[in-house]
């Protein structure tokens, strides 16, 4: 098991960098993966510690996979599509049509 960190409105949390920190709602980089947690409590940890706290909702979900990078089609396949907002436009398709 896996444990990811998302918040009520932004959905799924993609990572950080210095004091900003990256949601799905907003994804100006394309990442189609999110960073996961060993334990629930190393996910809260990092939410107490390392997230802005300015009235936000957030909360820890768990994923069965032994991945440290989850994919948003594993995300979605589980039943937690809700917090992928628009991830899914980001993923790269496989054309396998003659042009």
């Amino acid at each position: 098991m896996r444990y990811l960190i998302v918040e009520k409105d932004r959905g799924l949390f993609l990572g950080s960098f210095k004091t900003i920190s990256l949601f799905a709602k907003g994804n100006i980089f394309g990442i189609t993966k999110a960073p996961s947690f060993d334990t629930e409590a190393d996910a809260e940890y990092y939410i107490e510690y390392h997230l802005p706290k300015e009235e936000r909702q957030y909360g820890v979900i768990e994923i069965k996979s032994d991945e440290k990078y989850i994919s948003i089609i594993d995300i979605i396949k589980q039943g937690y599509g809700e917090y992928t907002h628009d991830l899914i436009e980001f993923l790269t398709m496989q054309s396998e049509s003659i042009h």
